[in-house]
């Protein structure tokens, strides 16, 4: 592999961007796309048919995978968890657990 990851695949490439950029609330498709120097639709084209999800949900739904297990494993108030994965609000952050897991933050169990 060449320095960098320049022979990474396009895919690989926003996948490592958005991984490095969760805790942004600025990560944008568009960002995301640019990373992997392809356009804005040809990234979600390829989301769409490798991973079936377009690029929001993907960070959507490691965003909330993030927040979960730092519920689960940390003592943080829930605010600094939102912001820590790039969720701005407690608010925001209840909203998207439970749109991808279907539980609330409050549901999940502090160790």
């Amino acid at each position: 592999m060449a320095p960098g990851g320049a022979s990474r695949s396009p895919l690989d490439r926003a996948i490592a961007y958005a991984q490095l950029h969760l805790p942004d609330p600025q990560l944008t498709v568009m960002s995301m796309a640019a990373a992997a120097n392809i356009s804005p639709a040809a990234l979600k084209l390829l989301f769409k048919t490798r991973l079936r999800e377009t690029p929001y949900m993907f960070i959507q739904r490691r965003r909330a995978e993030l927040a979960k297990l730092m519920v689960d494993q940390t003592d943080w108030p829930r605010d600094t968890i939102a912001m820590r994965c790039g969720l701005r609000t407690e608010q925001r952050m209840a909203i998207v657990l439970r749109r991808m897991s279907g539980r609330a933050a409050t549901d999940h169990a502090r160790h």
